[in-house]
Parts: structure tokens; sequence; C-alpha cells
């Protein structure tokens, strides 16, 4: 057990040193890191058998070092794109079949506001700040059938474009798109940068099915989503550096 914890407290350390240089203005190191060790490392229940705590303290060190590996993701981000988000955790999801929003721990006492896009990984939207109070979010993701985004096909020599809507909690597809453009199969799509806030080239997911017919203006797309997000546990709000 003791092995275990030592390892897991070594990780926390290089994390600390990888993250600390680019991250040390958000203030998240210091929240984050000292919260996974007074959690998962200090609190071990005295009554707990051998067996039992080396099975706790296992599966504690598999949750740190999946969010070390989507911290690595965030910040690769950062290093190519230049922008520097505010780290979250969720916390939660909606009660709400309909709404299914993510719950997470930053609020407008951090500066987080409706509108502000949500992040996971290198640079994949998960959705929109819906509401906030002083010290949480609700996320409406893509998924939400209330959510549209303005998105495209990622080519250089194409200008496809259309709108990403939810479907029911069930995917995502992607409407509004001429007749006339060609769809592929594995097709990104990506945000367009003409929406309030919202960047261009934010990875939405992938085409895998198209959906049109021949005496229609339109064609829509199937979208198979970058993530899913019942594997989140670490997100990146943008927020803008100049409000209304």
């Amino acid at each position: 057990m003791r092995t275990i914890i030592s390892t897991g407290i070594l990780i926390i350390c290089i994390l600390a040193l990888e993250f600390t240089s680019l991250f040390s203005h958000l203030e998240i190191l210091p929240k984050y890191l000292s919260r996974i060790v007074r959690r998962d490392f200090l609190q071990v229940p005295s009554s707990a058998t051998t067996l039992g705590t080396g099975a706790a303290d296992g599966a504690r060190l598999h949750v740190l070092e999946d969010e070390n590996k989507q911290l690595r993701e965030q910040l690769a981000f950062v290093e190519r794109t230049g922008q520097k988000p505010l780290l979250a955790r969720r916390i939660g999801r909606s009660t709400d079949p309909l709404q299914s929003e993510i719950i997470i721990d930053r609020g407008s006492s951090d500066g987080v506001m409706a509108g502000d896009p949500v992040l996971a990984g290198d640079g994949i939207l998960v959705g929109i700040i819906h509401t906030s109070d002083a010290s949480k979010s609700f996320v409406r993701p893509l998924s939400n059938p209330r959510s549209k985004v303005l998105s495209r096909i990622l080519r250089d020599t194409d200008n496809i474009r259309g709108i990403t809507e939810g479907q029911y909690n069930t995917g995502l597809s992607m409407t509004l798109i001429p007749i006339s453009d060609e769809l592929r199969k594995d097709d990104i799509v990506v945000t367009t940068g003409l929406q309030e806030r919202i960047p261009a080239g934010l990875i939405i997911g992938t085409v895998q099915d198209v959906v049109k017919r021949p005496e229609d203006l339109f064609q829509s797309a199937v979208l198979k989503s970058a993530l899913s997000i019942d594997d989140i546990s670490i997100m990146s709000i943008l927020i803008a550096t100049q409000r209304p």
C-alpha cells in the first residue's frame, strides 16, 4: 500500500512541475492537486482491510493517472493555440434527462458566464455554459437538443458549412448543408469561428453517415462525437478577456 501511495504522490509531484509553468496564473494546481492528495491518499480509513485498502489505492491511482492524461491533452491545446483556459472539474450531472447538463465547479466568482465554450482534451468542444452561480456552472453539451453550433467540414479546398445540433442526447447531426456539397465518411467537423465567443477550429466530431434526397435543397450528416462525456472529469473554459 505504501508503495502505491508513494508512486501516486510521485506522479503528483511530476505533474505539478510540468504544469506549474503554464498554469500557475490560473491558480489551478493548489486547488486540484492538493485536493487529490488530501482526498485520495491521506484519508485512508483505518478500518479497511489490507486487500480492500490496496484495491482502493489502486483505483485512486488509476483516477489520478487518467486526470494526468486529460491535463496533458489540454496542455497540448494551450501550447498549440496560446489560449489561457480556466480549468474546472466535473462535479455532477443534471437529473433532468431532457436537459442532460454537466455541472462543473467554476462559477461567476471565477469569471464564468453563460455562453462561454467548454473544452476537453486537445481542443474538443464539449458544450456551452448555460447558467452559472457563484461557485458552479451548468454546461449544455453538444448532444443537448437545444444546442446549436455553427460548424464546417475541415478541408483545405472546400468550404462546407452547416449547423451542428444535438439529437435528444443520443448523438449529433450537422444540418442545413447545401445539397450540392460532397460529404465523405470520417470528414472532421469543427467550429467556424463565426459564432460569438466560440473560436474557429474546435473539434466537434466526424461524419458517420449522410442523409440526402435529390429533391431537397439541403442535406444532413450524422456525426460521431469526438469524445464521450462520461469519460471526462476535467474540462477547460474559454473566458473572454473583455466582457460586455
